[in-house]
């Protein structure tokens, strides 16, 4: 299996340097590939074995060294981050700290996740650099904690209080009778006295926001918080200090009061908050199902007995007992017992499967009925159900580029608010000479600004969108992979294993020999192989129960096939481009051959030194769903190709059954990637859709890699999207569910952008002179709210997409 690391180096200088270290590694044992990236001095190696020590003997003989980068990750809980400001800012302090590897701020779950070199940086000053930024953080856990972090008793108390003082700092002006006790016309002091307690008391429990705005304030960065502590702070502050300067002037008091202003903002942030985690908490409501279905503990069968211990204790090939009724732990195979297994959450299917001896088992899947002793395959990190978490919350990691929009504009939007907050309110006192009305401006402008939607309009949809797909059994990996694919012009399929069902059979054999000895060969040549035509000649030995032969190497040769030596004599078998190279004759069968590839069947050559044996023809059958694939994808004007390393005529033959017009043929594996090249400079954003390994380069190539999830490790890992089902009705799954996303991506972006650009003038006083139309203080936090509320609740809408095309 291949792997990869990173490792630091020294004594590079210059591209030169570069290009001498890659060859000598290339030279060392169990290194497959090397790139050096100058810039940053790090080498990246791809490995089939394990041999640091030769390695790094190797590289000092050249006059470099290795060292290992301890590249550790770890996830934090952010309370206060409210923003794409608070993200923004957290992110680019981390990317200046020495260490830091890679850092993403999603503030929809409030998770930020950091890759950071263990040699250079600990945790402990990572969260010291985020706490001086004024966050509150927490560690998480494996990734278990809940959305919704409201402290209940301080929530509840501020909604009272606020409200209570809504009433009292509002009655005068709706008009509306308080009791004579609190009363302004009849006991104006405990009116005065009892808005300062409450406003005080709401600012005490909500204290969090002025310490966060304040500190980010101090570090010379900017949050929400920021703004929100300076809108109702000066309002505190200000009504604090004309109540001890205007005390005996009742009347003038009453217009310089803003106690109910700061008050109520503060319950509207919270309140508004409040309602937007619990919207938000429905956005990730699918991946706590995911989560829950892991199993925490595991009847482990050993000496005999059944111990119940936790399953990170659990290794591969140990044994577990799962009884009827509970969830299978771990994947694995089972090795006593029958039952009924819902698989409902892998595979979709709604009816229980049976399940018997050497039959595959995934963790999550609920045991029905019977008991079940199963040999552990995988352990709890690397299980199916893990990897299906891990690729869904990685997604909601990482950022879309459209989302750097919004980045870019929240890095300057708060100092902005700022100073129109301060422009605004110096122009109108020099207008009017009224300092409280100069304080209303300034104040309605600070809260009225939202960051927050502008932050939230891309990441909750791509949020929600990642989970209605992987309810499809459709992983996509990023939002960058939603993005490109929303806008690609032409799209690439793989043939074999793709478009097909990848479960050739050989169908006829071309020989004088007899099919025995002729399958005797080719099955030792074959056996090492994980190509499907290679199933296919093995499944008919396997029939023919052919003998046993060894040979003495085997050699696999890219894009024709496999020779093997045994006794001085060279065996091949491969394609007619193979035997052409060796100058082995095929014109005895060249007019059969060409009936053959007319019908899209594929034959493959087998020989003995110059001297041709056989033609073993395979057929591979067209998946029923491929026609209807190619049909939505012409339907949505997208440009489909084929591209097959197959005959020229056996790829056209499928190409016409399904409807593809461009074919491109014969097609090594290391030339996959000029072609998909070569297509995106002729049609723009390309995807390319594969299953094997052969297509790992080109689906990296392409704008949008989508790999088939029953095809090969590489090609998965190499891919943006992951189809978890052999059928192909996941591409098109994907692509409408991009379109959508991006649609209430660009739908959120634009009301966020439309609500600051259009509220932030109003609360300026701009209609003033015209209508005489002035703003509430406590209106403009209840809109600010309000505006991130709307982000959420429209990205929600995709729980009701469903796909529209007829299967």
């Amino acid at each position: 299996m291949r792997q990869q690391i990173f490792y630091k180096v020294k004594g590079l200088h210059c591209s030169a340097c570069a290009s001498a270290l890659e060859k000598r590694l290339l030279q060392c044992n169990g290194i497959e590939e090397a790139h050096v990236n100058l810039l940053l001095e790090q080498v990246d190696i791809t490995y089939s074995y394990w041999d640091e020590q030769h390695w790094m003997k190797k590289v000092e003989e050249a006059g470099f060294k290795l060292e290992a980068m301890k590249q550790n990750k770890v996830a934090f809980y952010i309370e206060n981050m409210h923003c794409s400001a608070c993200s923004s800012n957290i992110e680019k302090k981390l990317r200046s700290c020495d260490g830091i590897v890679d850092v993403s701020a999603n503030i929809n779950t409030k998770y930020v996740y950091i890759t950071y070199d263990a040699s250079k940086i600990k945790e402990s000053q990572i969260q010291s650099e985020i706490i001086a930024l004024g966050f509150q953080i927490e560690k998480i856990e494996n990734k278990k904690q809940e959305v919704d972090r409201q402290k209940g008793y301080s929530f509840y108390l501020t909604v009272i209080m606020g409200i209570i003082l809504l009433y009292i700092g509002m009655s005068h002006m709706l008009h509306i009778s308080l009791p004579s006790g609190i009363d302004p016309m009849s006991n104006f002091p405990m009116f005065l006295l009892l808005q300062w307690l409450l406003t005080t008391g709401i600012i005490i429990l909500n204290r969090s926001i002025f310490f966060s705005g304040m500190k980010a304030l101090k570090n010379k960065v900017a949050t929400m918080d920021t703004l929100v502590s300076l809108g109702a702070g000066s309002a505190y502050v200000y009504s604090c200090i004309a109540s001890i300067l205007l005390w005996k002037d009742t009347s003038q008091l009453m217009k310089h009061l803003y106690f109910e202003s700061a008050g109520v903002i503060i319950t509207s942030i919270v309140l508004g908050k409040y309602l937007e985690q619990k919207a938000k908490k429905k956005s990730t409501k699918a991946l706590e199902e995911l989560i829950a279905l892991q199993v925490r503990e595991a009847n482990l069968f050993i000496d005999g007995e059944i111990r119940k211990v936790a399953v990170e204790e659990i290794k591969i090939h140990d044994y577990i007992v799962v009884h009827a009724g509970d969830k299978i732990p771990l994947d694995g195979v089972i090795i006593e017992g029958r039952a009924s297994i819902d698989e409902q959450v892998m595979s979709g299917e709604s009816l229980p499967v049976i399940r018997k001896e050497q039959d595959t088992v995934l963790a999550g899947t609920m045991n029905l009925d019977g008991k079940l002793v199963i040999r552990v395959s995988k352990e709890v990190g690397e299980c199916h159900l893990a990897k299906i978490i891990q690729l869904v919350e990685e997604a909601q990691a990482k950022k879309a580029p459209i989302a750097k929009v919004a980045d870019q504009v929240s890095a300057v939007f708060v100092p902005i608010v700022g100073t129109i907050a301060c422009v605004s309110a110096l122009v109108w006192y020099f207008i009017i000479g009224d300092i409280s009305f100069a304080m209303t401006i300034f104040v309605s402008v600070l809260v009225i600004a939202c960051p927050c939607a502008l932050g939230l309009a891309t990441p909750t949809a791509i949020m929600i969108g990642t989970l209605v797909a992987a309810k499809q059994q459709v992983f996509i990996k990023s939002g960058e992979a939603f993005e490109q694919f929303s806008k690609i012009a032409a799209i690439v399929f793989d043939k074999t294993g793709t478009l097909t069902k990848g479960k050739p059979e050989v169908v006829q054999v071309l020989s004088d020999l007899e099919e025995k000895e002729i399958f005797k060969i080719a099955k030792a040549l074959e056996e090492g192989s994980n190509h499907p035509f290679s199933h296919a000649i093995l499944k008919r030995a396997k029939q023919l129960q052919v003998d046993r032969m060894q040979f003495e190497t085997i050699e696999t040769i890219a894009g024709y096939g496999l020779q093997g030596v045994l006794e001085s004599d060279i065996y091949r078998i491969g394609n007619a481009e193979f035997m052409e190279l060796h100058q082995i004759e095929l014109d005895l069968y060249s007019q059969q051959g060409e009936q053959i590839h007319q019908q899209g069947k594929t034959i493959l050559w087998l020989s003995k030194n110059s001297t041709l044996l056989a033609g073993i023809i395979c057929s591979d059958e067209v998946k029923e769903e491929s026609i209807y694939v190619i049909e939505e994808c012409k339907r949505q004007g997208i440009h489909v190709v084929m591209l097959s390393g197959d005959h020229q005529q056996v790829a056209e033959h499928i190409a016409k059954q399904i409807g593809i017009e461009e074919v491109i043929a014969q097609v090594k594996p290391d030339e996959k990637a000029r072609y998909i090249q070569s297509l995106q400079n002729k049609y723009g954003k390309v995807a390319m859709v594969g299953d094997g390994i052969n297509d790992a380069v080109a689906l990296m190539q392409s704008d949008v890699g989508i790999a088939i999830g029953s095809g090969s490790d590489i090609a998965i890992e190499s891919g943006d999207i992951i189809l978890m089902k052999e059928d192909l009705y996941g591409v098109s799954t994907s692509y409408l569910l991009s379109k959508k996303v991006f649609q209430i991506v660009k739908e959120n972006l634009f009301w966020a952008f439309f609500y600051n650009c259009f509220m932030i003038p109003l609360a300026a006083g701009i209609c003033y002179p015209f209508f005489h139309i002035l703003l509430s203080p406590v209106f403009a936090a209840i809109a600010m709210s309000c505006s991130s509320i709307s982000v959420v609740l429209n990205s929600l809408r995709l729980y009701r997409w469903k796909l529209n095309f007829k299967k």
